[in-house]
C-alpha cells in the first residue's frame, strides 16, 4: 500500500487545507494531511508519494517548505521520493513562480517531481465542483501521479 502525504501551509479552516481535503477525497485511499510548519523533514522517509499544496507568499513559496527540505537530513530523505506540486494563489497565476523554484530545489535534493503541475489561481473563489475544469485537471493529475 502506498503511503501518501499531503503537505501544505494552512490552518485547518484555510482554503489550502480545504484543497488538501479535496485531494484526500480524490485519492480514495489512506493519506495524511500535515501542516509543514509542524512537520519534521526526517518524517519524509516514511512516505512513498508526497503532494505539496503550496500557497504563494511574496511571489514564491512559504519558507516552511524549505525548512522541511533542509531538515530532511543528508543525504536528503527526499531522494527518490515522488512529489506532486500544486500551486495556489489569490492572484491570476496560481503560484507558478513559487512551485517552479520549489521544483528546482526538490530535484537538486533527488526528488522525482511529477512532470505535470496544477496551478490554482484566485483560490478564494475556487469552486470544489468536480465537474468544473480546474477540478477535472486536479483529479486527472492526481490519478496519473499515483498510478
Amino acid at each position: 500500500m502506498k503511503k501518501i502525504l499531503i503537505l501544505t501551509q494552512s490552518s485547518m479552516d484555510g482554503m489550502n487545507y480545504k484543497l488538501a481535503s479535496e485531494c484526500q477525497e480524490i485519492i480514495q485511499t489512506e493519506s495524511e494531511i500535515r501542516n509543514c510548519s509542524l512537520f519534521d523533514g526526517h518524517e519524509i522517509s516514511y512516505y512513498d508519494h508526497i503532494i505539496m499544496i503550496v500557497p504563494e507568499w511574496n511571489g514564491s513559496f512559504p519558507f516552511m517548505f524549505k525548512q522541511v527540505i533542509d531538515n530532511s537530513g543528508y543525504p536528503s530523505s527526499f531522494d527518490g521520493k515522488n512529489v506532486l506540486l500544486i500551486g495556489t494563489s489569490d492572484t491570476s497565476f496560481g503560484n507558478i513562480m513559487g512551485i517552479t523554484h520549489l521544483q528546482h530545489i526538490l530535484e537538486w535534493m533527488g526528488a522525482e517531481v511529477f512532470n505535470k503541475r496544477v496551478c490554482i489561481p484566485n483560490l478564494r473563489s475556487y469552486s470544489f465542483d468536480r465537474h468544473k475544469e480546474p477540478n477535472q485537471r486536479l483529479i486527472s493529475t492526481i490519478s496519473k501521479f499515483l498510478s
